[in-house]
């Protein structure tokens, strides 16, 4: 990014926010498993993943390649 002339990020949490509504592609959705055990115990509480954002995996993955796409095109 530093060398496309752009100034540094910052705090980025609103801008993966912002791509997640924008361009959803630039994060790969997690939509099995759940966080209902450790490696000690499993319960009847937690969370599960399901398509778009959820408790379990947040936004999913970051797709660098289309992140960084998504990045050096805002204006």
């Amino acid at each position: 990014m530093e060398t496309s002339g752009k100034p540094p990020l910052g705090f980025l949490n609103p801008l993966l926010y912002q791509a997640a509504q924008e361009q959803p592609n630039v994060f790969n959705d997690i939509v099995t498993g759940n966080i209902n055990c450790n490696r000690a115990y499993c319960c009847q509480y937690g969370f599960s993943s399901s398509v778009g954002h959820d408790p379990a995996t947040g936004l999913g993955s970051i797709n660098f390649p289309k992140t960084e796409q998504y990045i050096l095109n805002l204006k």
